[in-house]
């Protein structure tokens, strides 16, 4: 088995703003910093290199078609979007847990997460098991999200601070014994 994670966070403006140019310029750096940390599978990205698209328009290949949380109440043309999703798989619990919190440049990203996204009435992560041969979609990614919101966490879509083993009983995950450095991605320095 392994673990789904999938994000979803409404910006609080469109994508190209001033307010969030900070968080376009970091993102490439998160998703470095978490394709190199241990315990990380694949993440969802484009199939292809079609800059001229918008997210909801791109060719996501394996991962299906984006998706939206019917809570979205942003627009969906490049000018007016404003959800930032991601959709990756990991090793265990821990490995999630451990990148998310305390992996350097993602956990300081995180603390200035209120500088561009809208605080959530919603779930804004979900985290689920998911077969070692199965590639979970942006479809069920969403149905995952809104049963969190609906049901609260349950072994079926669950938090990282109310998480579940495979078996369905519940686990607290503790922190890692030596937090990356802030200025560094999978242990090499950051300049």
């Amino acid at each position: 088995m392994r673990v789904a994670f999938t994000t979803c966070g409404l910006l609080e403006e469109p994508y190209g703003a001033a307010r969030t140019e900070p968080f376009e310029e970091l993102t490439p750096t998160v998703y470095v910093a978490s394709e190199h940390h241990p315990g990380f599978i694949e993440r969802a990205d484009y199939a292809n290199d079609r800059d001229d698209l918008g997210d909801i328009d791109r060719d996501w290949g394996k991962w299906g078609s984006l998706r939206l949380p019917s809570f979205y109440d942003g627009g969906k043309t490049d000018d007016a979007y404003r959800a930032a999703q991601t959709l990756s798989v990991w090793r265990d619990l821990q490995s999630v847990w451990d990148f998310v919190y305390y992996s350097g440049v993602h956990a300081a990203a995180l603390r200035r997460r209120h500088e561009w996204f809208q605080r959530p009435t919603w779930p804004t992560y979900t985290v689920w098991w998911t077969t070692d041969n199965h590639t979970p979609t942006w479809a069920e990614a969403i149905e995952r999200l809104e049963l969190l919101e609906a049901a609260g966490p349950t072994p079926a879509a669950f938090t990282l601070k109310k998480a579940f083993e495979q078996d369905g009983t519940p686990v607290t995950l503790g922190r890692p014994a030596q937090p990356e450095p802030v200025n560094s991605v999978g242990g090499e320095q950051l300049s």
